[in-house]
């Protein structure tokens, strides 16, 4: 009860009992009080328009407490109860997928106050300083380190699964693994290239809910790309071989001079060796998807060589009785991958698809004399001469031109050591022949030498292929015979 309400009652009491005793006094002497009873009248209606005054003037004001501390004083606590669902559904509207709150606790406290004002809209600015208003989101936590919060676990889980499914998916280049080996191919039971058998995530996730500012909730795409990429930290790679420095680089996004400068002693020309660590940068995934998968894979087996002694061929020389052809196989393996990169992989069994052939060579055995008989073979694959020796254009052809051969296939006219084999000016790729016996044949204007320096080689034998290089014309052999440091028309020694 206020102040001014004790002395309205104290007064209107002694008035009361003022009255009640003139009254009585008036039984006792009529005619003497008819003028006090008028007084007393006139006093009791004054009282009461004096309390009908007073009590119009008598507001209840509500005062404001958060957490204890008083705001101020308000005409309704309906005010402040709307205000507060206002700023939540502000916030609401803005992140529609959070559930908000606040932590304060809010008190009202009614008075009755002679001519009582309050202050609403003092309240409600200081009320918005002292009430923040809260999202209840899911934080988590993946092996001891804080990833940051989500709005709920549904989402989290979601998330979760996608990534999941990211990894175990089943690619078109493993629908078509066995596709060239046809469809009969494929054991029974294994009909699908890839089988996964199983899915998990490796790493410890731990959830709670707590109260955050909405801007510290990730939104869907910010928690995947977090999870699925992380952030950028060192890692080893080690050297396979093919490796290089910028194929590295390539490979973790980074630029060579980058990788230069992550490795001390480094430079553009180092040579890099098979298992060598290189450090390197990369983006690291807080979340690591462990997959184990039944695979079919098309493989070649190797074909085997055969030689076979030939006495018809000379020592060195080889000719391919059987060309080989490698064999198919269907392999079925385990694979656990992690975040899709193949960490093992174990062997569980094959199929034959086909078998392969094996390549059979023959090997010559045939002794070549270093000696020549003298008597010379026609050098190359038929043909015709199409300029002799003589003069020629005003100047002496110590040789003979031969074209429109079947075969450009060059043969060694007789028996000896091989002198000279490379370029030599004017006749292009040369090959001279040592006969041992006061001859020496050349052949020029080859295309390619399959002889060497001293090595010896028989009547016959394949020496080189016809060609235009040097001073040419057209494809053709330029063939010279040398006796005793002369030459001499080759077609007085051709057999």
């Amino acid at each position: 009860m206020s102040f001014y309400n004790k002395i309205w009652q104290g007064l209107t009491g002694s008035v009361a009992r003022w009255g009640q005793s003139l009254w009585e006094f008036f039984l006792a002497h009529k005619k003497s009080s008819l003028i006090s009873l008028v007084s007393v009248i006139l006093l009791l209606v004054g009282g009461i328009f004096t309390y009908q005054y007073y009590s119009s003037n008598i507001h209840t004001v509500y005062h404001v407490k958060v957490d204890g501390k008083e705001l101020g004083t308000v005409t309704d606590p309906a005010i402040v109860e709307e205000q507060l669902d206002e700023w939540v559904a502000e916030k609401k509207e803005r992140y529609p997928n959070l559930n908000f709150s606040f932590e304060e606790n809010i008190e009202f406290e009614a008075e009755d106050l002679y001519k009582g004002k309050a202050d609403n809209k003092k309240v409600l600015a200081l009320l918005e300083k002292e009430v923040e208003i809260y999202a209840e989101a899911v934080k988590l936590v993946i092996n001891g380190e804080v990833i940051g919060y989500v709005d709920n676990e549904q989402t989290l889980n979601q998330i979760l699964e996608q990534l999941k499914a990211t990894y175990s998916g089943v690619s078109d280049k493993d629908v078509k693994l066995v596709q060239a080996a046809g469809k009969d191919s494929v054991t029974e039971g294994n009909s699908s290239p890839v089988e996964v058998l199983d899915t998990r995530i490796k790493d410890s996730i731990r959830t709670s809910i707590e109260k955050v500012s909405p801007d510290q909730v990730l939104s869907n795409d910010q928690l995947k790309e977090m999870l699925e990429k992380g952030g950028i930290e060192q890692k080893k790679h080690v050297v396979e071989p093919g490796d290089c420095l910028s194929c590295i680089a390539d490979k973790y996004d980074m630029r060579t001079k980058d990788v230069i400068a992550l490795n001390p002693g480094f430079t553009e020309d180092t040579v890099l060796q098979i298992g060598q660590e290189v450090i390197v940068s990369g983006y690291e995934p807080k979340v690591h998807v462990e997959t184990v998968e039944k695979r079919i894979e098309e493989e070649e087996i190797d074909y085997e060589i055969e030689t076979k002694k030939d006495d018809s061929l000379y020592a060195g020389e080889r000719r391919v009785v059987q060309k080989g052809q490698e064999g198919k196989k269907l392999v079925t393996y385990q694979v656990t991958k992690e975040n899709g990169v193949e960490v093992n992989r174990e062997k569980l069994g094959e199929e034959i698809v086909s078998e392969p052939v094996t390549k059979i060579v023959a090997v010559g055995t045939k002794i070549v004399a270093s000696r020549g008989s003298g008597r010379f073979q026609w050098p190359t694959h038929g043909g015709r001469v199409t300029s002799g020796y003589g003069q020629r254009w005003g100047r002496m052809h110590v040789g003979l031109d031969i074209a429109g051969v079947s075969n450009r296939g060059i043969m060694a006219a007789d028996s000896g050591v091989v002198e000279f084999a490379g370029w030599k000016g004017g006749y292009g790729n040369c090959i001279i022949i040592n006969h041992k016996n006061g001859y020496k044949t050349l052949y020029g204007h080859l295309s390619s030498i399959s002889v060497s320096v001293g090595q010896k080689v028989g009547k016959g034998q394949a020496i080189g292929v016809m060609g235009s290089t040097g001073n040419s014309t057209g494809v053709h052999l330029h063939f010279e015979v040398i006796q005793n440091g002369s030459n001499i028309n080759p077609l007085t020694v051709l057999r």
